[in-house]
């Protein structure tokens, strides 16, 4: 079974080193991806995309802190997949450059950069159980799409197996959101002069009371 990874609308070859399209909403174009078998959630075939230790919810927003690094990843807790493609951008924003990676099994991918987006896909048809990346956003900015395909199995006669699936996410600048905190204040010191004419008055009544 030859594995024919996410190919460009042009191609028709086997690219088992790394996926040839970079395309929205779907990167499997031509050849046996034109016989599909997908899901628009990865839920319900053991597949997950995290983001440091949270898995993503593609119904909820994920929220993530500006200017550090986190880990993004996708995994498998059920069949191994051989191809995946993890697309980060925003229509009229540059996201590249936001991802990186020193995963043997993973590659930037300059298609995606071409696009203006983010883009981080497989380097291999090796069959695999999870591959990750790093993900630095620089700059706040909200509704980021992250677009995520994985290959299960693809050949011209059986057709391909793959899933798609989506989700939103917010780069949060932690502290423009943190409300100002205001140092304490105390109560102000008595003048010299207010210290002085005080005295002169405790002398005075102490001088007159010796009169009575």
């Amino acid at each position: 079974t030859a594995l024919v990874s996410l190919l460009a609308a042009s191609s028709v070859s086997a690219l088992p080193t790394g996926p040839g399209s970079c395309d929205s909403p779907t990167p499997f174009t031509g050849g046996p991806h034109t016989n599909e078998i997908g899901t628009s959630s990865f839920a319900g075939v053991g597949l997950q995309v995290k983001i440091g230790d949270t898995v993503l919810d593609p119904n909820t927003p994920f929220n993530v802190p500006i200017g550090m690094d986190h880990k993004i990843e996708i995994s498998s807790t059920g069949t191994m997949f051989k191809g995946f493609l993890l697309k980060l951008f925003k229509n009229g924003t540059d996201t590249t450059g936001f991802f990186t990676t020193t995963n043997a099994l993973a590659q930037v991918l300059n298609n995606c950069a071409n696009m203006d987006a983010a883009g981080l896909g497989h380097n291999s048809n090796v069959p695999k159980t999870a591959a990750d990346g790093t993900l630095n956003i620089p700059s706040a900015m909200s509704d980021l799409k992250l677009e995520v395909a994985s290959v299960i199995s693809a050949s011209f006669a059986a057709g391909s197996v793959h899933y798609l699936s989506d989700y939103t996410i917010n780069a949060i600048d932690e502290g423009a959101t943190m409300a100002p905190t205001m140092a304490p204040t105390s109560a102000a010191a008595p003048s010299r002069s207010a210290l002085a004419a005080s005295a002169v008055a405790g002398i005075a009544c102490a001088v007159g009371s010796m009169f009575l």
